[in-house]
């Protein structure tokens, strides 16, 4: 086990584009310290520079600028042979023409170890990962589940300092993501090891991590627990990131009406609760967004104090029903339980009301959570 540590990581990349070189910057001025036997994700879109800091890490990509610890030693220099850590990809990339034993063997060979100690390693973690009735297998007669395992198995026989993850789950089907979530999530637990895992899906991200970086441009956005990325959001980059469904946003004026108040597009007015009051007092007559999760907007039967919203369509999935609709132009969705299906009709108005104490508030120039400091 080992702590990873990143300091002022920047990775530019030339990039020839008509005739010309331009340089792209895919991390920039990276600062993170991974916790001896954590399992942290790195969360973002696609091109954010998640899969290039998992690389830098490895040692398959040299950072322009900044300097890699692993077990408190400066390892930026070194080859990634000599980091003392595993990695496991998407694609997998196993051996077509070796067997399964002979895959998750291969670099114990390489390294000299005895045979029996080989052997040993081998059994022992194929037995952990239920694939011991297998060893004796080409790849090519494997499930795709069966395929990540071994590669799981490949990496686990070194007994590294470090696992490192590269959205290993893609290739799979929506159920045995799901499966291999909960395998990867007990795997970790049993062995302790660092872990640090590259992923845009934000399921496999909320479920499998103890912390989470959100990425966007090269740039972290946030670090933090599961809960608290959800709960508090730093920005409206995060807020709308996470989240199945994402949380709605909705332009608003603050005006004072006998207390501070949000205007809606619509013209409907939500009271802004009395603990945002003395923070949105130099936002009067501006605009600011409102953000509210889609669990936090429930239908009523009256107008008093509610927002009158239009249905435009709504989708049954089971344990609830996801409602969409439209505040003037601006459009939204709420999750409704079965039961109050009656009080949906697509193509009416609809009064509704927002949990104001889950409410969360943007600038419209920084984008910061006015809400959190």
């Amino acid at each position: 086990m080992a702590e990873i540590k990143l300091e002022n990581i920047t990775k530019v990349f030339k990039v020839q584009r008509r005739r010309r070189t331009e340089s792209v910057v895919a991390v920039d001025g990276m600062n993170l310290k991974i916790e001896d036997g954590e399992f942290l994700v790195l969360l973002g879109p696609s091109g954010c520079g998640k899969t290039t800091t998992l690389r830098i890490i490895a040692g398959l990509e040299t950072p322009t600028e900044g300097r890699v610890f692993i077990g408190g030693k400066d390892v930026t220099e070194y080859p990634a042979r000599e980091r003392g850590i595993a990695m496991v990809f998407q694609d997998y990339a196993l051996y077509p023409h070796m067997s399964v034993f002979e895959n998750m063997s291969f670099a114990l060979k390489n390294l000299k170890f005895p045979k029996d100690e080989i052997k040993k390693r081998v059994t022992e973690t194929a037995r952990m990962l239920g694939i011991e009735n297998l060893l004796d297998r080409m790849p090519k007669e494997l499930s795709g589940g069966q395929r990540q395992r071994v590669a799981l198995g490949r990496a686990i026989v070194r007994k590294p300092q470090a696992y490192l993850f590269d959205e290993p789950l893609s290739n799979l089907d929506a159920r045995l993501r799901i499966q291999m979530r909960a395998e990867l999530k007990e795997l970790h637990m049993k062995l302790g090891t660092t872990a640090v895992y590259v992923t845009h899906d934000q399921i496999e991200a909320m479920t499998l991590g103890d912390r989470i970086v959100v990425m966007r441009n090269g740039k972290i956005q946030q670090v933090g627990k599961p809960e608290e990325i959800y709960h508090r959001p730093a920005n409206l980059f995060v807020a709308n990131f996470i989240g199945t469904p994402p949380m709605c946003f909705f332009r608003v004026k603050v005006v004072d009406e006998n207390g501070i108040k949000f205007l809606f597009k619509n013209g409907d007015t939500m009271t802004a609760p009395s603990k945002f009051w003395e923070k949105l007092s130099k936002y009067l007559e501006d605009e600011i967004i409102v953000g509210v999760r889609p669990e936090d907007i429930k239908p009523v039967d009256r107008n008093d104090g509610a927002l009158n919203v239009f249905i435009s369509s709504s989708e049954f999935v089971g344990t609830k029903i996801l409602v969409n609709f439209k505040i003037g132009e601006e459009r939204g969705i709420m999750e409704v339980e079965p039961e109050k299906a009656n009080l949906i009709m697509v193509g009416k108005s609809l009064p509704i009301t927002f949990n104001v104490e889950k409410l969360h508030l943007f600038d419209p120039e920084t984008q910061k959570n006015i809400g959190v400091d």
